[in-house]
Formats: C-alpha cells, sequence, structure tokens
C-alpha cells in the first residue's frame, strides 16, 4: 500500500510538473479557448497578456505600438491560428509593405468586435484599417457577439433590434438541455483540455493520429465527411459543416439578409469614422476553405456532393453581394480566392490534412500576397 501511494503520489507530482514547465514554455498550451482569454469591459474577451506572444493590451503582436502604419482587425484568420505570429497575414504583409503594423485578430471576434476597436486601431494614426472578413460567420457570428456589452448597447438604440434579436434566435437554434450523460462527458473534456498537457497529448499525439487513420479509411463515417485522397491536398470535409456554412451565408433567407444589412451599416459607419481621421479601410474577404478547394478539386476530377456546391453558390452570392456593396459604399475591397487557388496548385499544403478550416503557412502567405496586390497594387491582380 506505501509503495502505491507513493508511485501515485510521484505520478501526480510529475503530472504537475509537466503541466507548469508547459504553460512557462509553450505560447498557447490550452486549447480551450477561454482558458487563453481575459474579460473585457466592452468585448467579451481579449487573449492573456501572460502567454508569450501577447502584449499588454491583449493581442498577438511583439509589443505595443504607438504608431503604425497598418492595423488589422479580424478573427483567428487575421490572429493566426496554425501559425506563428510572424507568419499571420499581417506581419507577412507588412514585411512586403517595409511598414509597421498592428494586429488586433482573436479567435471569435466578427462586425461588432471591430466596430467596437475601431477607436482604439484609430489611436495608433494608420493610413490604412485592413479587415480580414471570414465569409461563413462573420456575419452570422453578430449572433453571438450580442452579448459583448457595447454590442448590446448600440443593438437596443436600434430600430431593428426585435426583428435582429429573432432572427439571431432562428438561426442560431434553442439549445437543446443535455443529458447528465453528456454533461459529464463535456465537462471531463473541459477539464481535459483546459490543462496544457491535455492539450498537449490532443494536439501533438491524438489529432494528429486520428487525422491519419481518417485518411486512410479509418475512424471515419462517410455518411458524415467528405474524404479527399489527393496527393497534394489531402483532408477532411465535414458535410455537416457545409450545411451550417449555407444556414449562416444564404441571403434568399429573411434572417441573413437582415443580418448583413445590420453587419454592413457598421462597415460603412467604420469606413466614415476612419475617412475621418486620415485613413482608409479596406476589406479582404476571407474564403471558407471548402470554396477555395472546390475549384481545385473539381478541376481534378474529385467527385463532390450536392451539399458541396450549393455551399459555394451561397457563399460566391454573398461574395458578389458583398463587394458590390462595398464598392457602392467606396470601401476597397477583395476576394482572396484566386490567390489560394494559385497557392494549392503551385505548392499545396495550404490547408491542414484535418478538418480545420484554418489555413498554414502557405495559405496565410497567400492571403498577404492577395491583400499587397488586391489593394496596394491592384494592376497585379491575378486574372
Amino acid at each position: 500500500m506505501k509503495t502505491a501511494v507513493l508511485l501515485l503520489l510521484s505520478i501526480v507530482v510529475s503530472l504537475a510538473l509537466a503541466e507548469v514547465a508547459l504553460r512557462a514554455s509553450t505560447p498557447f498550451p490550452i486549447e480551450e479557448a477561454m482558458a487563453n482569454r481575459k474579460p473585457d469591459p466592452l468585448l467579451l474577451y481579449r487573449m492573456n497578456p501572460g502567454f508569450p506572444e501577447i502584449d499588454a493590451n491583449g493581442f498577438r503582436n511583439p509589443e505595443p505600438l504607438s504608431r503604425a502604419f497598418l492595423v488589422a482587425l479580424g478573427d483567428s484568420h487575421t490572429y493566426g491560428y496554425n501559425v506563428r505570429s510572424e507568419e499571420a497575414w499581417p506581419q507577412q504583409l507588412g514585411r512586403m509593405l517595409g511598414e509597421t503594423v498592428y494586429n488586433f485578430g482573436i479567435g471569435g471576434y466578427g462586425i461588432l468586435s471591430y466596430h467596437t476597436l475601431m477607436e482604439q486601431a484609430l489611436s495608433l494614426q494608420p493610413r490604412h484599417v485592413v479587415v480580414g472578413l471570414y465569409l461563413p460567420n462573420d456575419i452570422a457570428g453578430i449572433c453571438p457577439e450580442l452579448e459583448a456589452p457595447y454590442a448590446n448597447r448600440r443593438l437596443h438604440a436600434d430600430p431593428d433590434a426585435a426583428r435582429i434579436t429573432a432572427s439571431c434566435q432562428r438561426l442560431m437554434g434553442k439549445s437543446l438541455p443535455a443529458s447528465r450523460k453528456d454533461s459529464l462527458a463535456n465537462d471531463a473534456r473541459t477539464a481535459l483540455l483546459g490543462s496544457a498537457l491535455g492539450s498537449a497529448v490532443s494536439h501533438l499525439v491524438w489529432k494528429p493520429l486520428k487525422t491519419r487513420l481518417q485518411l486512410a479509411g479509418f475512424l471515419v463515417d462517410e455518411k458524415r465527411y467528405l474524404r479527399v485522397q489527393d496527393p497534394r491536398n489531402p483532408g477532411l470535409v465535414a458535410l455537416g459543416r457545409l450545411e451550417s456554412h449555407i444556414a449562416y451565408m444564404d441571403l434568399s433567407g429573411e434572417d441573413v439578409s437582415l443580418l448583413t444589412s445590420y453587419a454592413e451599416r457598421h462597415l460603412v459607419e467604420m469606413a466614415d469614422l476612419a475617412r475621418s481621421r486620415g485613413s482608409a479601410l479596406e476589406i479582404l474577404l476571407i474564403p471558407s476553405r471548402e470554396r477555395v478547394m472546390h475549384g481545385y478539386l473539381s478541376r481534378h476530377g474529385h467527385p463532390l456532393p450536392e451539399v458541396y456546391h450549393r455551399l459555394v453558390e451561397v457563399e460566391s452570392s454573398l461574395a458578389t453581394h458583398l463587394q458590390r456593396f462595398l464598392r457602392e459604399a467606396g470601401i476597397p475591397s477583395v476576394d482572396l480566392v484566386p490567390w489560394l487557388d494559385k497557392a494549392l496548385e503551385e505548392s499545396g499544403g495550404v490547408y491542414p490534412p484535418r478538418e480545420d478550416g484554418h489555413p498554414l503557412v502557405a495559405g496565410q502567405h497567400a492571403y498577404a500576397e492577395g491583400a499587397f496586390e488586391g489593394l496596394f497594387h491592384s494592376s497585379r491582380h491575378p486574372r
């Protein structure tokens, strides 16, 4: 019994030391998102300044700046999920321009958060404010953002407040009460991924192993996943993800149409505020991985289900609508699909093999190249 107790104690101490070491030595050890964040009085949260790569303001930059030539607003695609800080598109774009850049991107942010951050962004006296607008969820993403104090106050002052609230309730759906068994499983998963050690095992061992098995045809439900067996760009596509993206982007529906109009009003206000301070607002339309891959897969003879074609139709329609609106409002914009498509053909490895919509370094480079050529050197836009 004494030996067993000592063994158990040594295991507990070893795990605790491993947890402390990982938290001290890795930039983002916690997979559970809220474990990386700090509450904010206006926004719902910012990043934890205690982590490496996060500055004192709670954003992913080497250090806070008093001035910057360009500031970037966006979600996890701008933050640079899957890549290091210097590999995210804002810093890559800064090197292409030879100018200073400050990155305000944080996962889960959307148009209302970008609107909230405009004053802070403009305090850096930038020449350019570039918004990375992720099409699949920045419109519907308004709904969860309405819980933030700043956004909630603005909503209640809006004449369409009741309709917007009703649209969000319909679009997001009502949460079903979880069973006790499901609740316990979720609590256990949260506790595991809320630790650095659990996150490390998940990222470094379980997820890569699971992805390899799925791409080989194991542990994958063919009714739920499309398995892309391409030598240059292999991957998994969750069919449920396609359906949810369609629901969030389909302008033919009253709810998405109303939320799009609400988002557009905020973008116009942001552009007007930028102009009044001698700056310019510009928009990067960031497409879904599935829309980017669609052309490549079709050209290379991969059969695709009808729901995949429907997603591309819906998202392309939203992109066209937004580009037309932004052009009429005098806000420069560029759709990044051509640059991502070029990267798929030339080098591959734009996205990870696992079911993940966030690009790798090659994809972030395509974002930066699209911004550089489409916004700053438009005559070099690929045809």
